[in-house]
């Protein structure tokens, strides 16, 4: 494109424009100074040198911040021009290869830095592990790892192994294979003892043996497999010899023991008691005695577990306490023997009064009818009663009672005072302020 102009009116007023005169092609222009200046400010204008031109600030890069240089001293950087790195005191400047190759010419002093370094063989590729740590508790305690090596046609092995292991030379020499000292049969001073384990196989052994079997332990069991060269079964006999050594006790094991022959039991001393046996209904021959013991000035409690004379009286009879299928003891406070004075199977109960507004004396028995033949009954104020058949019907009516007064009142059962309906409660109507004490005695074993 060839170069062109664009002409303005000469020397016009207003302002003046400061312009370099030059000759571009066969024209005299005027080209325009132009100051290069921050948008935001007067006083921020870009520097020329006489000298060098324009100036560029590139020392400032964000830190960590990597850049690429294309060119420098105004040849472009490729693969066949370096990049020179000047040295100096200031900030040191980091140089990557990039994940490229990086060459450097001259010598390069390496900083090692401070502290301890591990230093490992390599042959290029394998690096070797030389720390072990022996510590098998919670500590550490790291060792060099050493391999034994042993000389192999085709290369040396593993040394210590089961296929080659370490052979141990006890005499001094290097005779192999090893031969134990002192070898066949030898006096006791002389021979090498040698343990066999339990897990190990069977070792075999020639020739006769001979075992102290040792003495047997007092009172302790031991089973008999063999007796003269016979194994011990069912159709075999063990053999006890009579002598006037110490008894010899024979246990058959939980089995059944079979005796030929005759035995004598030694009966002991002492008194005996004879069996006396009877069929039934058969004619009196005789009898086994009964005894006790008279036990009554210093009583003496049986033990948990043990026997004990039955207890009697001084005449002879025997001390007995009623108690019911399950053990239970009869006739005491807590469980009383119930005595049914008309032929019934009543069973008596009594239950306490203490209510200071209406409420219930006996609960509901389901299916069964509260029938009471007696009451006592106190007030420590003038109040109004009456029972009442559980939460809605009176058995009687309202009863005035004054300050510190009350009543009593029974029959002897069958015969009752009053009575509730199947399944309900007996309860006490208070009317005023105060206390009522006492106690119903009633029996509810009837469902009519």
């Amino acid at each position: 494109m060839p170069d062109q102009i664009i002409q303005v009116p000469a020397d016009s007023t207003g302002k003046k424009v400061d312009t370099s005169e030059l000759t571009v092609g066969a024209n005299t222009v005027q080209r325009q100074r132009v100051v290069l200046a921050d948008a935001t400010g007067a006083t921020a204008l870009a520097p020329v040198s006489a000298t060098n031109g324009l100036s560029v600030a590139v020392t400032v890069f964000p830190d960590n911040e990597p850049f690429n240089v294309a060119q420098y001293g105004g040849t472009a950087v490729g693969a066949g021009n370096a990049v020179h790195v000047q040295p100096g005191t200031g900030v040191v400047f980091p140089v990557s290869d990039n994940a490229a190759s990086l060459t450097v010419d001259g010598t390069v002093t390496a900083n090692a830095g401070t502290g301890t370094f591990l230093a490992r063989a390599n042959d290029g590729t394998n690096s070797e592990t030389t720390l072990f740590d022996v510590d098998s508790g919670a500590g550490t305690q790291y060792v060099r790892g050493v391999s034994f090596r042993k000389s192999a046609n085709g290369g040396s092995v593993e040394g210590g192994t089961a296929t080659d292991p370490l052979r141990i030379d006890p005499t001094g020499t290097t005779v192999q294979p090893i031969s134990l000292p002192n070898e066949g049969q030898q006096t006791m001073a002389n021979s090498i003892s040698v343990a066999v384990a339990s897990d190990q196989t069977a070792v075999p052994v020639s020739g006769t043996v001979t075992a102290n079997i040792g003495t047997f332990p007092d009172n302790e069991p031991f089973n008999l497999a063999q007796y003269g060269g016979t194994n011990v079964g069912a159709t075999n006999a063990v053999h006890v010899q009579s002598g006037t050594g110490a008894a010899f006790p024979v246990t058959d094991n939980g089995g059944v023991l079979t005796v030929d022959g005759t035995v004598t039991a030694n009966a002991g001393t002492g008194d005996f008691l004879g069996i006396a046996a009877h069929t039934r209904n058969e004619a009196f021959k005789e009898a086994n005695a009964v005894g006790g013991e008279l036990d009554d000035t210093s009583t003496v409690a049986a033990t948990e577990g043990n026997v004990s004379p039955a207890r009697i009286t001084a005449q002879r009879a025997f001390h007995v306490n009623l108690r019911n299928a399950s053990g239970t003891e009869l006739g005491n406070g807590t469980t009383p023997v119930c005595v049914d004075t008309v032929g019934t199977t009543k069973t008596l109960k009594t239950a306490v009064v203490s209510l200071s507004a209406t409420g219930t004396v006996i609960a509901a028995v389901s299916g069964k009818r509260l029938k009471v033949y007696a009451i006592k009954l106190i007030v420590d104020a003038a109040l109004s009663v009456n029972w009442r058949d559980g939460a809605a019907t009176a058995l009687e009516g309202a009863q005035a009672l004054a300050a510190n007064g009350g009543y009593t009142e029974a029959v002897n059962p069958p015969a009752f005072l009053l009575a509730t309906t199947a399944g309900n409660t007996l309860d006490l109507v208070i009317s005023g302020t105060g206390n009522a004490q006492g106690r119903v005695s009633y029996w509810d074993d009837d469902s009519a």
